[in-house]
């Protein structure tokens, strides 16, 4: 299945602003699902009427992450079992590049889930990707592999979607798994794990 970005004609429209709209992370700027600095948007877009460019995608779930001029998403090849992180310039709509997370297993999800539902995070100068069936890469805006955290396969009925977001020099992660669930700070710049922190288990009472 092929997915078309939709939400490109948002995007791109608020991206000529006197000053960029960022979506740096799920649900943008502090999570807030509020994007403060962009346009005013058009009440109405389709196929052909307000869209600056459409592009064709390997399905998946994530939202798009948006800093400086460049558009993050990952998407599952099904045909190629193949975890991909997708970088496309703003204004163009063109593939800028595409990266392949190397898994040795597809994690199981549900029918409607995909393998790649975490949405990117990104600081303007790298951007960071959570695949459940890899783990935590990081990239530079360049496509060049900064670092990689290989995870352990979650063991979830409906698969990963939990997404990283980026706090000072840490990016933060909570790890679901079955029984084990824990959050992880690593290192922004070397992918180091700084600590982990167990979910607290609790009780009705």
């Amino acid at each position: 299945m092929i997915r078309v970005l939709t939400c490109i004609a948002v995007l791109i429209l608020s991206s000529f602003a006197e000053v960029e709209a960022q979506w740096p992370q799920f649900r943008g700027p502090n999570g807030r699902g509020v994007a403060s600095d962009a346009k005013p948007l058009p009440a109405e877009f389709g196929p052909t009427q307000n869209v600056a460019w459409k592009l064709r995608l390997p399905r998946g779930c994530s939202s798009p992450c948006v800093s400086n001029d460049r558009i993050f998403l990952t998407g599952f090849d099904n045909a190629e079992k193949q975890l991909q992180t997708i970088c496309i310039d703003r204004r163009s709509g063109q593939v800028v590049w595409r990266r392949i997370a190397p898994a040795q297993t597809i994690e199981k999800v549900h029918e409607i889930n995909s393998p790649a539902t975490p949405t990117p995070a990104a600081d303007g100068q790298a951007v960071y990707v959570y695949f459940g069936s890899y783990g935590l890469v990081c990239y530079d805006f360049e496509g060049n592999e900064q670092w990689a955290n290989p995870l352990p396969l979650p063991t979830l009925p409906f698969g990963t979607a939990s997404s990283p977001i980026v706090v000072g020099e840490l990016v933060l992660l909570n790890v679901d798994q079955q029984g084990d669930s824990y959050l992880l700070a690593a290192d922004r710049r070397t992918g180091r794990t700084v600590w982990k922190r167990d979910r607290v288990s609790f009780q009705r009472g």
